[in-house]
């Protein structure tokens, strides 16, 4: 299963993402870091990681703190 949302704020529309990765990206929206994503998720430290990895990458962001920022706005949408 996947989420789509409505645009972005450019008008580009929100990417796809998995709703596996929904919990971690809803955490990393709150400023936590991995290894409370991971405790509060249950998952791995390294499936941590990878997931938000794969996040930047389906954002398309430079980065982790972009990511957050991005998160937000999806989240809100």
């Amino acid at each position: 299963m996947t989420v789509q949302h409505s645009r972005r704020h450019d008008g580009t529309p929100w990417p796809v993402v998995p709703s596996r990765y929904l919990p971690v990206l809803r955490l990393l929206a709150l400023g936590l870091p991995n290894k409370q994503i991971a405790a509060r998720s249950g998952l791995a430290d390294g499936t941590v990681r990878n997931y938000i990895s794969q996040l930047i990458a389906i954002f398309g962001v430079a980065n982790r703190t972009q990511l957050a920022i991005e998160a937000e706005h999806y989240l809100a949408a």
